[in-house]
């Protein structure tokens, strides 16, 4: 069986502090996403369903309920939470979500640790390193005894109902200064 873990990162400071960078991060989540995501879709797909939808209901149904985006041929999948890892002394967040959301976190400048065995590691990174990060991944769902991150640590939403209501307001306030 392949281990590949993807969008992890260490973090090196104190708890309280990764606790307020996510919360930075889930505030600024709408806005990062109405301008640099929904702005660049084709109006045309915005427009012609928000006309049928009085106020821009239809972005907002379309933000909580990706299908109605995707049926017209656009992912809006905007689902994003950071599962956060503590075990052997180190706190590990590992990103979940459409991975084009990873653009809008801030520039996430924090040392990576990916693992996956499947392929040759980064170079950058010394074998005793890439072992190390493969005996930790190995110890963390041996000792929960699962395979499931969910099972092995604290997930921290970054999407909710309440960012797409934000995001739509967003785009009512922008279309109406048009």
């Amino acid at each position: 069986m392949s281990i590949i873990i993807k969008n992890a990162y260490m973090w090196e400071k104190s708890y309280d502090e990764l606790i307020a960078y996510l919360n930075t991060i889930s505030a600024k989540f709408p806005k990062n996403i109405y301008y640099n995501y929904i702005k660049k879709l084709p109006k045309s797909i915005i427009e012609q369903k928000t006309l049928q939808h009085h106020n821009g209901t239809f972005l907002y149904n379309a933000i909580k309920n990706e299908t109605a985006m995707h049926e017209s041929g656009y992912d809006l999948d905007l689902s994003a939470e950071f599962m956060v890892y503590q075990h052997n002394g180190k706190i590990i967040i590992q990103f979940f979500g459409n991975d084009v959301l990873l653009n809008f976190m801030d520039d996430i400048i924090l040392p990576s640790y990916d693992y996956y065995d499947n392929s040759d590691k980064p170079e950058n990174v010394s074998t005793e390193k890439w072992e190390e990060r493969k005996n930790w991944w190995i110890s963390l769902y041996f000792d929960y005894g699962t395979e499931l991150a969910i099972h092995c640590g604290l997930s921290y939403q970054i999407y909710s109902d309440i960012n797409a209501w934000k995001i739509n307001q967003l785009y009512i306030t922008d279309t109406e200064n048009v």
